[in-house]
């Protein structure tokens, strides 16, 4: 964790280190007279690298190429075969998750470790379906590549299988305690246990069969196409390929946006038609922020932690508010930024990258018998003792907030950056004199902004019966709702939200809502505390047809369904059930 606080900060640059820089693309729609279009992109002016900064440029080329014609200059052409991957260890299926089905990498921890612990079949028999899934080792066993090998024999023939077996090199530093992650059977398909498996256990366990079985196939064949086209001063290129042999294609598809479209036949010297001309304004990027599956990459390349540790990082780093999960990126929130900043300067050595792959390699060296543990201890314990006296002695605290440029609009005084329970907020440094808060946002170029606190409208429910004037809905803290007066501060009726349903034990007071300090509602008497009666569910008014209960309750399930059914125990009424009427 240690280095992923460093490797956080060393990251993508905050939103103010980046200015947006303009450029424009163009593309052309070329024909060729027979099917399909060949689409090319502008690739150099004047024989340099084609570089548009703006719309007056960008208008500029275009009068210029008006009229002109375009003329094939080259075809390249060439056979190029793609190399399936090895099977997966814990990093690779934690990405691949990520990316091709959006699971977490703790989800997909959790899915994995299902199918390896077994899972229940058709006929009722338990069967693991997966290797060990925390590994950083790319080696199969013998038995499991021959396996595949008569697999890949019998479903697609010889010519799908490699000229020789495929043996992957596992990366220097693996522990190799285990195999890669692979079925136990690769006989067992995803389709003959997809009856028996929920959606999420089908879908990984497809995604670990398929790259199994596609690492031991022969490589897939294509035929590639460039072709360079000629335009006054300009000069345009344009991708193709076309599949020759699927290879282990077959079992593991490219996605929809793999690959270029396949070009007509073309020679050297032919003209083209222009059938569409495009200009695009397109803006700089900044660096991507990290995505789960970019992050775990990253941590393995970088030595971070290992195989069993990569999903808990992350979720610290969620669960403690470091970052937060914006369109799958990862961005890191005030209070990780603040903490990041605090554990760079105050310790720097444990925090910087090459500490944590040095310590992962010295503790290897303890298991192996080749360092003593004592020894180890002593020489960390000599340097991170006096570090972190001296940062428990000169560490800034944030309990009193963040400095920021805003001024507080009610007093004029700085507003300070504070963390709550419920997140960050702004608040004056002029408490308890001011009062003021607010929620705020960073702009694009990082600046902080105060957002304005939108009302919401508020339900009319009456009148007040002190005032006159309109009584609404209002929500307490805590969630639950209550009736009060519009008339506030200068008339402070409120009253409970009643449910209609009379106590069914004193039978003279009304349900009305409550919540706890937590936020979850219950429904209680309004005759608290000299009557304690008390549900978790909604009460509804009664009575039960079936029991003669004078009040049923709302039921709600976990996928949103409502039931109102009777609450004695035994009864079993439940209003339009499967008779139509009741149940």
């Amino acid at each position: 964790v240690s280095g992923a606080g460093r490797l956080w900060g060393a990251g993508p640059a905050p939103p103010a280190a980046f200015k947006p820089e303009e450029y424009w693309l163009f593309k052309a729609l070329l024909g060729a007279g027979v099917p399909p279009s060949v689409r090319a992109e502008l690739a150099r002016i004047g024989g340099k690298k084609a570089v548009i900064r703006n719309a007056e440029e960008a208008n500029a080329l275009e009068a210029e190429l008006k009229g002109q014609p375009f003329v094939v200059e080259s075809v390249e052409q060439k056979e190029r075969e793609r190399a399936p991957q090895p099977p997966f260890i814990t990093s690779t299926l934690q990405q691949a998750a990520n990316q091709r089905l959006s699971y977490t990498a703790k989800r997909t921890m959790n899915i994995a470790q299902r199918l390896y612990e077994g899972v229940e079949m058709e006929d009722g028999s338990i069967t693991a379906l997966i290797t060990y899934m925390r590994t950083d080792s790319t080696r199969i066993a013998d038995e499991a590549r021959q396996a595949a090998h008569d697999f890949i024999q019998r479903e697609f023939g010889n010519d799908y299988l490699p000229a020789k077996k495929r043996v992957y090199k596992t990366k220097s530093g693996a522990q190799d305690a285990h195999e890669a992650i692979r079925p136990v059977d690769v006989n067992i398909t995803p389709e003959m246990v997809k009856a028996a498996l929920p959606p999420d256990q089908y879908n990984l366990y497809r995604l670990i069969w398929s790259r199994f079985v596609a690492s031991q196939m022969a490589g897939a064949r294509f035929h590639d196409t460039t072709v360079t086209v000629a335009c006054g001063r300009t000069q345009w290129k344009a991708k193709g390929e076309r599949l020759l042999f699927p290879g282990f294609l077959a079992v593991l598809p490219r996605g929809k946006d793999e690959g270029d479209a396949e070009l007509p036949p073309l020679e050297a010297g032919q003209t083209l038609k222009l059938e569409k001309l495009d200009k695009e304004q397109k803006f700089t990027q900044p660096p991507a922020r990290y995505s789960e599956a970019s992050l775990v990459r990253e941590l393995e390349e970088q030595g971070i932690g290992r195989p069993s540790t990569y999903a808990s990082i992350i979720s610290t780093l969620q669960d403690r508010e470091y970052v937060s999960l914006q369109d799958r990126h990862f961005i890191p929130t005030d209070l990780g930024r603040v903490v990041c900043e605090q554990l760079v300067q105050h310790f720097p050595h444990l925090m910087d990258v090459g500490f944590t792959a040095e310590m992962e390699s010295l503790l290897d060296k303890v298991a192996d018998g080749d360092q003593q543990w004592v020894d180890l201890m002593h020489a960390f314990a000599a340097d991170f003792n006096p570090t972190l006296a001296a940062a428990a002695k000169n560490m800034q605290s944030v309990k009193g907030g963040l400095p920021t440029d805003l001024a507080c609009p009610d007093c004029g005084k700085p507003l300070m950056i504070k963390f709550g329970k419920a997140g960050p907020f702004l608040a004056c440094s002029g408490y308890p004199d001011c009062r003021f808060t607010s929620n705020f946002q960073r702009t694009e170029d990082g600046r902080l902004e105060i957002v304005a606190p939108q009302k919401p409208e508020l339900e009319k429910v009456g009148e007040c019966p002190r005032c006159g004037k309109d009584l609404v809905i209002k929500h307490a803290r805590t969630g639950s709702r209550f009736i009060a007066c519009t008339g506030y501060p200068d008339c402070n009726y409120t009253a409970p939200m009643a449910t209609g349903v009379m106590c069914p034990r004193c039978g003279e007071g009304r349900m009305v809502e409550k919540s706890t300090k937590r936020g979850k509602l219950f429904y209680s008497c309004d005759r608290y505390p000299q009557c304690d009666f008390a549900l978790w569910d909604k009460p509804v008014p009664g009575p039960c047809p079936r029991c003669n209960s004078s009040y049923l309750v709302e039921k709600r399930g976990r996928d949103g369904s409502v039931k109102i059914m009777c609450p004695t125990k035994g009864c079993g009424y439940v209003k339009g059930g499967d008779d139509g009427q009741d149940a």
